[in-house]
């Protein structure tokens, strides 16, 4: 069961209601006490393994099975090119007539990523445990296009947010990251859009993940290399917006990780007309 979160234009500190000017650093202990309801719902138990269980599930096959595995991977093509070249709006509307095709999608997405070196939701995951807290502090984190919300699985001692066009599990809330993530601004210390970047209206997923930083707040992308044909320009897209941004990793022959530093004094940026900095993934006719 999807959570919304409720908006409030007030915050309480102590006996004092005072309403925050946009732009301001409000503190995050200050944000969860004006919204108590914003905890995330937690994973069920079992959940991570239940992914991992269908990811080991190739196995030995026979002649079927392959023939199957092959129109399979044929129609998460198709499906892969349409969730690039068209808009969020558009997919949710196709997901909506057709809820299977989220679970056809993420099935052969589970298949491609297991051939990958590695898997950028591990190394995320990994890098934002390796970020330093103060004692009894509990790191509060967005994952906008989660799929399978495998993050707050691995991210049990945080407060994980997970988002996405179809809430697959319960501790995922259905919602359109590139239109209105349910999440007051300034409250999050980390944001990951782990190969979520689709669709033709993309940047506004990355205004988004500004909107709900909190400043000096973490932004974790990692994102298919072939998209990435300027990286230079990416990153002054991300500097325009409000970011100070680490150099990239590039270490990983399948996908590029870029950390993002959200920081004061930054101005509204345009996103219209930004979405050729990353290509689609598109296929050879076959």
């Amino acid at each position: 069961m999807s959570t919304k979160v409720k908006r409030s234009s007030t915050v309480t500190t102590g006996n004092e209601v005072k309403r925050p000017k946009r732009g301001n650093t409000v503190g995050i202990d200050v944000i969860r006490r004006a919204f108590p309801d914003s905890k995330p719902p937690q994973p069920q138990k079992g959940w991570a393994e239940t992914v991992m269980k269908k990811k080991r599930a190739a196995g030995k096959k026979g002649t079927l099975d392959k023939l199957s595995d092959k129109l399979k991977g044929g129609k998460f093509r198709w499906l892969n090119e349409k969730l690039y070249t068209t808009s969020s709006n558009e997919a949710d509307g196709m997901f909506k007539e057709e809820p299977e095709l989220f679970d056809e999608y993420h099935e052969g997405f589970r298949d491609q990523v297991a051939k990958w070196p590695s898997n950028p939701v591990d190394v995320i995951a990994k890098e934002i445990l390796k970020i330093p807290t103060k004692k009894g502090q509990r790191f509060v984190v967005a994952d906008l296009g989660c799929g399978d919300g495998l993050l707050a699985c691995k991210l049990q001692k945080a407060e994980v947010h997970s988002f996405d066009l179809v809430s697959k599990a319960p501790h995922v809330t259905r919602c359109d990251i590139a239109r209105a993530v349910p999440l007051p601004e300034q409250s999050c210390d980390v944001v990951v859009l782990s190969l979520a970047l689709m669709g033709t209206n993309w940047p506004n997923i990355i205004r988004e993940a500004h909107r709900i930083l909190a400043f000096n707040g973490v932004l974790k992308i990692a994102e298919v290399t072939s998209r990435l044909q300027n990286i230079p320009a990416f990153l002054t897209f991300l500097s325009n917006l409000g970011f100070n941004n680490d150099k990239p990793n590039q270490s990983n022959t399948h996908f590029i990780s870029i950390t993002s530093t959200k920081v004061k004094g930054s101005k509204k940026q345009a996103v219209e007309g930004m979405s050729d900095l990353l290509q689609p993934c598109l296929y050879k006719k076959r």
